[in-house]
């Protein structure tokens, strides 16, 4: 049979490897003394008959290693850690299941402009309602939160000097400085956090044209 490894003159470990994935290199010290380097390349049967140690034989096997401990994913191993060798082959297996109750993470981007005000108030009962009906499509359910007002120059908001720290002094409120855009609650399963988070959003202010909440 044609057998690339010994016919082609590999005289180092690198270049034998790199021929294909049945070739081998011994290396033990006292392997065909007297002979050339490139008779350490060859097939591993051939090296074994020739006297070389099991041992002392580089041969770099093919390794399929999946990931564990995976859950909530359609396909797995979501994750492969594969070692191969020039034209090797591997193989492993892939398992499609659909899963029942998907998990959901939504996160609410909520512009706290003064004329948003009443639709703040009613975000406010919103987490347990949602939770609740989640529970149907979802084990696991999580709600974060962060707010926009606009961008915090002219001609987005005021910069009236009598406005620029307080943008809702017409609707006679104290309201928080205009903002681009604040994280104000990470993804949380805990629906009393996410209750409170909003309770606790103050309103801004801004100039209703143009708008700029694209950045947010």
């Amino acid at each position: 049979e044609d057998n690339r490894c010994a016919s082609s003159n590999a005289v180092s470990c690198t270049k034998c490897l790199a021929l294909g994935p049945e070739c081998g290199w011994c290396a033990q010290e006292d392997f065909i003394s007297g002979g050339s380097r490139s008779e350490r390349c060859d097939i591993i049967s051939n090296l074994i008959s020739k006297g070389c140690s099991i041992d002392s034989i580089e041969y770099p096997s093919v390794h399929v290693i999946p990931s564990e401990n995976e859950i909530n994913t359609q396909v797995t191993p979501g994750e492969v850690l594969i070692q191969l060798r020039p034209e090797a082959e591997a193989n492993f297996m892939l398992k499609i299941h659909p899963l029942k109750k998907y998990p959901v993470d939504l996160y609410y981007l909520v512009d706290v402009s003064a004329s948003m005000h009443n639709n703040i108030e009613k975000l406010n009962s919103v987490g347990n309602d949602l939770s609740r009906k989640m529970a149907y499509f979802s084990r696991d359910f999580r709600l974060g939160f962060g707010s926009y007002v606009d961008k915090t120059v002219s001609p987005y908001i005021s910069i009236h000097p009598e406005r620029i720290h307080n943008q809702c002094s017409d609707y006679n409120l104290d309201c928080m400085p205009p903002h681009g855009y604040i994280h104000v609650l990470s993804l949380t399963e805990n629906i009393t956090e996410f209750e409170k988070a909003v309770h606790r959003q103050k309103i801004s202010g801004n100039i209703d044209t143009p708008e700029g909440g694209f950045d947010a």
